[in-house]
């Protein structure tokens, strides 16, 4: 019926679809490097970046021992018993950690000073004078997550502390404790530079963040449409990921728990357990192992965390943090062993998860142990979870789109054999029919007589049929379908419209002023004016782009899948070619006008075309009270 529809040259179908194959898989392969790449160097420039606008690498030191000092003997040491400190990530003390850093004379009046980790239990900053003969406390403020967030004096999800320098040289001795690691890397910056250094980072966060919450609403409505288990697990996975990412920025204790404190120092753990058990169950349904062993052993991982989850939210105890990553630690070292012995009897995506889990470890590796000082990284522990979230999801999305074509392919296979056994029934079938044919024979000579006066009757039944059905779709008149089989045309045409996504467009013709023709010159002249009208109707639209049929009278209906734009333009050109059409009757020549109105719209089901017919007649309405031969669209 359309021209988009007809069969094109299968040479020419070959090579575009294999030209858009590899734009395709070009354009993939181009993006996901893209995105890695680009996510690798803003990680690594905000790293470098949050050391500070001012770095005096050469001017901090430590005090491991007598740490439970007061503070008046701390100012009292000598700077032989401080320890030079190379890293500012310290493992857990059961004390007080003293921290001594000297900033030298700048020109700036104040700084402020930026502490990366948001999740130190607390530290205390005094600033002390040493330019006179005895040390002076100028100032001192207190810190960290185990106070409520509302009590902080900057509303910010990191640790800053505004810091009046002095005229010569300013000592700041920071005195913390946790109760895991210590991270106690800072930035001093003027207040312009922090800006700009908050800006970008919140600005990195915030798109990281809407990633995973695009990935989350992805995934919860395609379980909302598919009703599929591991749709449901996945999104699970990436809120447990999006929260552990807000505690870890801080974010959560400003916006989410603010009073809670007692929360905010087991929910690293609770995030880091749950988006590892949902994780695990996720992987457990897309590998779908037959083996009980292997789903026991998914299982168990499952309940453990969970119940590490449940208890540290109940009871708020720091104790169950070392528990999770342990618990974590070992887990992981399990999950790659379990997917790589499940290739055989699970999916073909073991082998890809085996790397997702293998991705996973070291991400986890490299962040912890990053984190408690264990290893130096050039990445903050937070943007490497981030980097080996997304290599994670490149390679989940990897694994889906190969079990896709795997199964892809296996249903070819199984129609290819299908069709291969369809061949043989249907030749098994003809071999029947021939010798069933053979015996048919033998007979045909006893009853041909009656058979021919059988196939006579039938075929003057049958020239009888379509001699009614032409009679019943056929407009006597102008030889135009009627309404009847108009009807069941535009059934036709609104399915189509309804399966292609695309819009139905109705024209509806009146001849103006067809009733003083009539009165004019009889109604014969008016039949042949219809007449007339109709045949430049059929020669003007090629009708097997349209449905046409006279509605009645002088009024006239089009249906059409076609574009309104072009339909607009080809109503035009008839309404011209009637305006100049000189019909011939008798001893006068008639010239007469048309009017039409036109209406399209994409249908969501078939009673909307029925109000499309209601509008091009609204359309009509308004070419008439305009004066007639008109087209209104």
């Amino acid at each position: 019926m359309f021209d988009y529809l007809r069969p094109q040259p299968k040479t020419s179908n070959s090579v575009i679809a294999k030209l858009r194959s590899n734009i395709v898989q070009y354009g993939i392969i181009t993006l996901v490097f893209g995105s890695v790449f680009l996510l690798l160097y803003a990680s690594v420039f905000l790293s470098q970046q949050a050391k500070g606008e001012f770095r005096f690498n050469k001017h901090f030191s430590f005090l491991d021992k007598s740490s439970e000092l007061p503070f008046h003997s701390i100012l009292q040491m000598p700077n032989e018993d401080w320890s030079r400190a190379q890293e500012l990530t310290f493992k857990s003390y059961t004390g007080r950690l003293w921290l001594k850093v000297e900033i030298p004379m700048l020109e700036e009046h104040s700084v402020l000073l930026h502490f990366n980790d948001p999740l130190i239990d607390n530290v205390i900053v005094n600033v002390v004078d040493h330019n006179g003969e005895l040390p002076k406390i100028t100032a001192e403020f207190r810190v960290g997550d185990l106070q409520a967030f509302n009590d902080r004096e900057l509303a910010l999800p990191y640790f800053v502390i505004p810091v009046e320098l002095l005229k010569g040289k300013t000592t700041l001795y920071m005195s913390a404790s946790s109760q895991t690691s210590l991270n106690l890397s800072f930035g001093i910056w003027s207040e312009s530079g922090f800006i700009e250094f908050y800006d970008n980072l919140t600005t990195f966060l915030g798109i990281v963040l809407g990633y995973i919450l695009a990935l989350l609403s992805y995934n919860l409505m395609m379980y909302a449409t598919a009703r599929k288990k591991a749709y449901l697990w996945y999104g699970l996975y990436l809120s447990g990921f999006f929260l552990h990412s807000m505690t870890l920025s801080g974010f959560g204790f400003q916006y989410l728990w603010p009073q809670a404190v007692g929360l905010q120092t087991v929910m690293s753990g609770v995030t880091i357990s749950v988006t590892f058990m949902c994780l695990i169950k996720f992987t457990q349904i897309v590998i779908a192992s037959n083996k009980k062993s292997f789903n026991f052993l998914f299982n168990t991982q499952v309940y453990s965390h969970l119940i590490l989850s449940i208890l540290s939210i109940y009871t708020l105890n720091p104790f169950f943090l070392k528990l999770h990553f342990i618990a974590i630690l070992l887990s992981s070292l399990l999950m790659p062993v379990v997917c790589y012995f499940t290739r055989k009897d699970g999916s073909k995506t073991s082998g890809f998860f085996t790397l997702v889990w293998l991705v996973f470890i070291m991400t986890l590796v490299s962040s912890f142990f990053g984190r408690i000082g264990i290893i130096s990284l050039s990445l903050d522990p937070l943007y490497c979870l981030f980097f080996g979230f997304h290599l994670q999801t490149l390679l989940i999305g990897a694994a889906l789109v190969h079990e896709y074509r795997e199964t892809f392919s296996k249903t070819l296979i199984l129609k290819e054999t299908v069709l291969r056994e369809k061949e043989k029934t249907v030749k098994a079938k003809d071999e029947m029919l021939k010798l069933q044919q053979d015996a048919r024979n033998k007979l045909e000579h006893q009853v041909k007589a009656q058979t021919l006066q059988l196939e006579g009757a039938l075929s003057d039944l049958s020239s009888a049929s379509l001699e009614l059905k032409t009679i019943r779709n056929v407009d006597g008149l102008t030889g135009l379908p009627n309404r009847l089989a108009f009807d069941e045309a535009v059934q036709k045409l609104s399915r189509i419209s309804i399966d292609m996504g695309g819009s139905l467009c109705v024209v509806v013709f009146d001849i103006d002023h067809f009733k003083k023709v009539n009165d004019t010159y009889g109604h014969i002249a008016g039949d042949d004016c219809l007449r007339k009208f109709s045949a430049l109707l059929k020669e003007t639209f090629m009708l097997e782009h349209y449905a046409c049929c006279r509605f009645g009278g002088e009024e006239f209906i089009l249906a059409t899948n076609l574009p309104i734009v072009k339909v607009e333009q080809q109503v035009n050109v008839f309404r011209l070619a009637v305006e100049n059409m000189v019909v011939e009757t008798g001893s006068c020549n008639i010239s007469f006008t048309t009017s039409a109105g036109i209406a399209s719209k994409r249908l969501i089901n078939e009673a909307d075309s029925r109000r499309l017919f209601a509008m091009a007649d609204e359309k009509l309405y308004i070419a008439k009270q305009k004066g007639r031969n008109l087209v209104i669209a």
